[in-house]
């Protein structure tokens, strides 16, 4: 269960293109370019700044082989590639969860191993918006009933129509 729910407009091609590409400078320019998030998180998980270089790394070669104790450092490192090929749809505070919303919590661009805990993420391609904002606005819950809920769903999903991108959605 999340409390707080962001939205991306991306490139999934760009996001989809990190998988295997065995990229190493695009390792070198994300790990100097996200230095500051990265060190953040490593205060906050107390992990060594090798355990994201190396979780980058297994994108890069397109191969996991981080242990699944770490499986929610591919979550971050998947926002932060939607940072790089994408930007944030502004819009107010109105899911606080995707559980109960989408079909699966752990929904992704690339093959990244679920995780247990946050984030979790959705991704909804170009071509499946409209049946995906039915998922959101068509919920069995009171929430999904308020004006406020139907005008956020319908900003994030207009906004990534008319700007033809894809959305990552992520609970924290």
């Amino acid at each position: 269960m999340s409390y707080n729910v962001i939205a991306y407009q991306v490139d999934k091609i760009k996001i989809k293109e990190i998988w295997g590409s065995n990229n190493n400078e695009f390792s070198d320019y994300f790990l100097n370019k996200y230095k500051v998030d990265i060190e953040e998180q490593l205060s906050w998980f107390e992990i060594e700044e090798d355990i994201y270089k190396n979780c980058l790394n297994d994108l890069i070669k397109g191969k996991i082989t981080q242990e699944p104790d770490l499986n929610y450092i591919f979550g971050y490192i998947y926002e932060m590639l939607c940072q790089e090929f994408g930007e944030m749809i502004k819009h107010a505070d109105f899911l606080s969860i995707l559980e109960g919303v989408t079909e699966d919590n752990y929904k992704a661009f690339i093959p990244i191993p679920k995780n247990e805990d946050w984030p979790e993420f959705y991704s909804v391609e170009f071509e499946n918006i409209e049946n995906s904002r039915k998922l959101f606005l068509d919920v069995n819950e009171e929430y999904a009933k308020k004006v406020d809920y139907i005008n956020q769903v319908n900003l994030i999903f207009n906004t990534a129509l008319k700007n033809k991108k894809d959305i990552v959605f992520f609970g924290y």
